[in-house]
Order: structure tokens, then C-alpha cells, then sequence
């Protein structure tokens, strides 16, 4: 059974997640008729994302601590691994009132904890 993280452990968390050096080597899929992978500037340009070694994936952080739903899907429970759909599922995820609901929670603790 999974038991419910401290307000210590959400906060480092989200503060202290592993990130790749910028010299990690993502590895390449072959999808849409060319080899893709992650890119690491995807982690600049969207501050919620995180990047698993582990599973070749991408995350929601805030949205994989927070979400009350497991049935969320990818970025949330599940990797998101098509690179090529990058763009219009990461405008989807950002368009979601349970995203910008956690994103709002995510910041509450920050608040709490730094302040």
C-alpha cells in the first residue's frame, strides 16, 4: 500500500528532483519517421517537468505528487514517451484544471515551507 507523503517529503520533492546533467545522452525512439528523444531544454521551458532516467519519461512533478486521480495518465502516472507529440500534449496537460489546480497547491507549500 502506498502511504501519504509528510508536507516535508512533497516539499523536497519538488525542490531536490534528480534533473540529468546537461551532458546526459537521452536515448532515441524511432517515432513519426525519424529517431527522436527528450530534449533537455523541455525542463527550462516547462518548469513542472521532470525527466525519469529510469523509464526513458517525462512527468508532471506536481501533477504525479498532488493528483487524487491515479487514473491521470501520462505526465501524471505514467511516462510520456512520444517525443514527436510533445507540443500538443504538453499544451493539453497545461490546459487542465486539475494541472493548474495542483500547480497552485504545489506553490501553497512552497509558501508554507519557505516562508
Amino acid at each position: 500500500a502506498v502511504r501519504a507523503l509528510t508536507i516535508a517529503q512533497n516539499y523536497d520533492l519538488l525542490k531536490n528532483y534528480r534533473k540529468p546533467p546537461n551532458s546526459y545522452v537521452f536515448s532515441k525512439q524511432y517515432l513519426g519517421g525519424c529517431n527522436r528523444s527528450f530534449w533537455h531544454v523541455w525542463l527550462t521551458e516547462h518548469p513542472w517537468m521532470v525527466y525519469s532516467e529510469q523509464v526513458d519519461g517525462a512527468f508532471c512533478i506536481a501533477c504525479a505528487i498532488f493528483s487524487a486521480h491515479p487514473t491521470r495518465g501520462q505526465l501524471v502516472t505514467k511516462p510520456f514517451r512520444v517525443w514527436n507529440k510533445k507540443s500538443e500534449k504538453v499544451q493539453e496537460h497545461e490546459k487542465c484544471l486539475y494541472h493548474q489546480s495542483v500547480l497552485e497547491q504545489a506553490d501553497r507549500l512552497h509558501q508554507t515551507v519557505e516562508h
